[in-house]
């Protein structure tokens, strides 16, 4: 997670997004995938399948000192807060 900002004292964190599929660093335990295989079909997967985020567009979740949300969430509550003079 990023580090976090803050507004009005509390804690705001953003929520990085997961590949929905990411090969594990091994065929089998102590057999390494060859060079440059995993990252190529990693990438490959990521722009195929895509990712996603356990905090959903739009939503996000609330503590009583933080709030958690993904980064397209936080890119409008952003700009929201700094034109009402908020901080992040």
């Amino acid at each position: 997670m990023k580090s976090p900002a803050t507004f009005h004292g509390i804690s705001v964190f953003v929520s990085p997004d997961r590949p929905k599929y990411e090969l594990p660093a091994e065929a089998i335990p102590g057999v390494p995938w060859p060079e440059g295989f995993r990252d190529d079909l990693n990438r490959w997967a990521r722009d195929y399948l895509g990712t996603w985020n356990i905090v959903k567009d739009g939503e996000s979740l609330v503590t009583p000192t933080s709030v958690f949300m993904n980064p397209r969430t936080y890119a409008v509550f952003r700009r929201a807060a700094q034109t009402t003079g908020g901080t992040t």
